[in-house]
């Protein structure tokens, strides 16, 4: 498509995505900004930051847009037995209010549009209300919501930790049942990774398909030549939001079993960490390891240079569900990468297939190692996850998806 198509979408996410600070609001700009550049997109959103006007940042791409911004407002913890006694999740229903809904009805009411787009797991308490309005509803997943449940309740703990736990096991049947029932109100769903696909269509859940990991666009290859790979000072990169319990255990468990190994056989090496706040300890046990620094936040523009010198990213992951923004981003950037296989879960086979991965430490370190070790490996490596980014990952490739599904309802 050439030009902007007559057909009207309401886009309604969990949070206005700008400024792009956390792997949910990378893929919610993707999605948003690939609509808006061939429909005419109404857009309803909260807004999260108590210091950040949302006027100031990006509006300028939705200038013909009727933009709804709520302020955020969640529930507190202890409502989850008022939650559980009407029957309720209050991992979906902490963060419902009235001011979203009533914002929701009055463009639902104003505008005939063609397609709801539905981003995160917000927005669904709201579906009852948009399904008798909306013509055609459709949900992009970021994850399994109630498998983030289970996954926190079985995280690497035991004894009276894991007993404490134990109620949550309710809130986790409350949530699963919720997500199965609302997911069958769509006409569409389409999830993140083919893991997540499955899981959908083991709940009855129809019309699941899988739509493209093309969050970002290809960076120009910052290690252009092996002689510049072997001026690299062995340097491992990651960035992420340490605060995201997964990401929190993840860096933990590396720190703690894989890095040491590391050392050991390449003792000028260094852990570099860049990211938003950390979990209440996780810094400090951080610290206390040899050869590790913490660069604290990254802002969006600085991004290029905090990997401009990586040898190596890795991506640590344990649970979790969706796919892995980090993995994305060292692609992007054409890093290579070594991983978990919960990090690698719904990317296809060839990609797994590119990527050293391991669970067991010994094994994930004598991958950093062999790549540390070996320029030659290293830039045939980053020239090869480069190279399938561009062709399966490129935004490009998202933007074509997007067209296909609002003109003709499947996937391409």
């Amino acid at each position: 498509m050439s030009k902007k198509s007559n057909k009207r979408i309401l886009f309604v996410t969990s949070f206005w995505p700008y400024p792009n600070n956390d792997g949910g609001r990378n893929v919610a700009i993707a999605i948003l900004e690939a609509l808006n550049k061939y429909y005419h997109v109404d857009i309803v959103a909260y807004v999260q930051e108590p210091v950040f006007d949302p006027h100031k940042a990006n509006l300028t791409h939705y200038k013909a847009s009727q933009i709804r911004l709520v302020r955020f407002s969640r529930a507190p913890k202890w409502h989850i037995i008022k939650y559980w006694l009407q029957g309720k999740s209050y991992y979906f229903y902490r963060d419902f209010t009235d001011a979203y809904l009533k914002a929701l009805l009055e463009l639902l009411e104003q505008n005939n549009y063609d397609t709801v787009v539905v981003d995160r797991t917000v927005p669904l308490v709201f579906i009852p209300h948009i399904r008798q309005k909306a013509s055609r509803l459709i949900f992009f997943a970021h994850n399994v919501e109630s498998d983030l449940i289970k996954d926190f309740i079985l995280q690497g703990q035991s004894g009276v930790k894991r007993i404490l736990k134990t109620p949550l096991w309710i809130e986790y049947w409350f949530a699963k049942s919720f997500e199965k029932q609302v997911l069958n109100m769509f006409d569409n769903v389409y999830s993140i990774s083919l893991a997540d696909a499955e899981k959908f269509r083991s709940w009855g859940v129809e019309k699941v398909q899988v739509y493209p990991p093309a969050f970002f666009e290809a960076k120009s290859l910052p290690v252009k030549s092996l002689a510049a790979e072997r001026k690299l000072k062995p340097y491992v990169k990651l960035l992420s939001n340490f605060k995201w319990y997964p990401n929190a255990e993840g860096i933990l468990w590396f720190a703690k079993k894989v890095w040491p190994l590391v050392l050991r056989r390449v003792p000028d090496a260094k852990l570099l960490l860049g990211g938003k706040s950390f979990a209440p300890g996780v810094a400090r046990k951080l610290l206390e390891i040899s050869g590790i620094e913490l660069l604290g936040y990254i802002p969006p523009e600085e991004v290029d240079s905090f990997y401009a010198d990586a040898a190596l990213s890795i991506a640590p992951i344990l649970s979790g569900s969706g796919l892995k923004i980090k993995v994305l981003r060292a692609l992007q950037y054409g890093i290579p990468l070594v991983a978990t296989t919960k990090s690698l879960n719904g990317f296809s086979r060839d990609l797994l297939a590119l990527i050293p991965h391991s669970d067991q430490p010994d094994v994930f370190a004598e991958e950093i190692i062999k790549l540390l070790k070996s320029p030659n490996k290293r830039f045939k490596l980053r020239q090869n996850l480069y190279e399938y980014f561009l062709q399966h990952m490129d935004r490009k490739v998202l933007d074509k998806f997007m067209v296909n599904i609002i003109e003709n309802g499947a996937e391409p």
